[in-house]
């Protein structure tokens, strides 16, 4: 028989086990009840899309816009044309009239800024891919702001919003910095210039090579006609492979022979011209440069390519440098410090036959606003992989065909590089394609 003490404790521990049931059971309820608070969608992986979206579209732009004289919408007044291997060019012309004609750089700016307001709509493409995971997304039309300075600074307001389910949030800002010096080649281009206008009669090229030179740039010039010229300024820049071009136009009211009034300097050193150089076999491959000069040494930049500085011979290994274009400088120095630059592009295409064969790629020719259609093929298509990097489509990784419908923004002659890769490497071919 239980006693009356122990009675009393079962009796409590009893209420206990009651109340924290009744307890546990109300917190469930209101859980079960009440609404939970929502889960914020994440959007880093679309911000980082869009950053690096813009940062592709401002770099294309800067490259644009330099080979533009500073435009993207050529001002009404009259233009210089220029043909450069078959696509036109209008230039302006920053010396006219005996006077300078250089643009603000706040309108470069401007410029530069409305041509990546375009590449970068065309960068995201409608943001399809990730409506393919499920995301609503909606954007409105970007507004950026480019700054040159030490660095160009690009900022865009760029509303967007991504909806997924019941989730909805936006994004509005975004910022990038490029490690992109334009305000230097801009100064001296003015200072060439306001010594061109002192000496109007004369086109000052030594001075303008002299510019050049100062900022390891290459600097040619084609006399379009009796009193027009084309300077185009080349710069090794690292943003992308090939070189930034800076052209610009220039006019003269000369009363005497051209020919005399083109002032320029006797070169200490001088470059032999070279033709790209195709590797099309494995191994080892060698180049001779030929220079003028007295006592030069030659060096190469980026230093990752050998060359014998008391010869000029490069060496390639294709082990070492895997199918590729390569864009290297060459520099001949002689022993008064004077000095000599040219670029050397490499074309890297060897095949030992364990390597996709593609196809040869004819001239494409597609139309504005209408599909086109074309299949890239190899002579054996098992596990081929093919790529792109062209902003215009984008290819089937496994058949190779492309499918796309260019705008009037497209327009023009495009260069087209198409990679196939399996398990052993990877060969490329480049081709044309002309949007009309």
């Amino acid at each position: 028989m239980l006693k009356r003490g122990q009675v009393t404790i079962f009796i409590i521990v009893g209420i206990l086990v009651l109340a924290i049931t009744m307890l546990s059971l109300y917190v469930a309820s209101r859980l079960t009840t009440e609404e939970l608070p929502s889960q914020q969608i994440s959007t880093d992986f679309i911000s980082s899309f869009v950053q690096s979206c813009l940062e592709k579209s401002v770099t294309d732009s800067i490259y644009k816009v330099s080979a533009a004289g500073g435009y993207y919408h050529p001002p009404q007044e009259e233009l210089l044309g220029l043909d450069i291997q078959g696509e036109y060019f209008q230039l302006p012309y920053y010396f006219k009239d005996a006077q300078s004609e250089l643009p603000e750089l706040s309108v470069i700016e401007s410029e530069i800024a409305a041509a990546a307001e375009d590449k970068l709509l065309e960068c995201v493409a409608g943001f399809e891919s990730f409506e393919k995971q499920g995301y609503i997304v909606t954007a409105g039309k970007p507004d950026l702001k480019v700054v040159l300075s030490r660095q160009t600074i690009a900022t865009a307001d760029f509303p967007i919003t991504i909806k997924k389910g019941e989730e909805e949030t936006t994004l509005t800002k975004f910022t990038i910095t490029i490690p992109f010096n334009f305000v230097k080649k801009y100064d001296a281009v003015k200072e060439y210039l306001q010594t061109q206008e002192t000496t109007a009669g004369y086109f000052l090229g030594g001075d303008l090579s002299a510019k050049a030179a100062e900022q390891n740039a290459l600097f040619t010039f084609a006399q379009v006609n009796s009193s027009e010229i084309a300077a185009e300024l080349r710069y090794d820049e690292p943003l992308k492979k090939e070189p930034l071009i800076y052209r610009f136009g220039l006019q003269f009211d000369w009363e005497t022979s051209s020919e005399e009034m083109i002032l320029t300097r006797e070169a200490a050193v001088e470059i032999s011209a070279f033709p790209e150089w195709q590797i099309t076999e494995t191994g080892i491959h060698t180049l001779q440069l030929n220079a003028e000069g007295e006592g030069l040494t030659f060096e190469i930049e980026p230093d990752s390519l050998p060359i014998d500085p008391q010869t000029g011979t490069i060496t390639l290994d294709t082990t070492l440098f895997p199918n590729d274009e390569y864009l290297y400088y060459v520099k001949a120095s002689d022993e008064f410090e004077n000095q000599a630059m040219a670029p050397l592009l490499i074309n890297v295409n060897a095949n030992d036959g364990d390597l996709p064969i593609i196809l040869p790629i004819e001239r494409q020719t597609a139309k504005a606003g209408e599909e086109f259609r074309y299949t890239v093929s190899t002579l054996d298509a098992d596990n081929v992989i093919f790529t792109s990097q062209t902003y215009l489509f984008q290819i089937d990784e496994q058949s190779g065909e492309i499918v796309f419908t260019p705008s009037n923004e497209n327009k023009g002659l495009h260069s087209i590089r198409v990679d196939a890769k399996n398990e052993k490497g990877g060969t490329w071919q480049r081709w044309e394609l002309e949007v009309q």
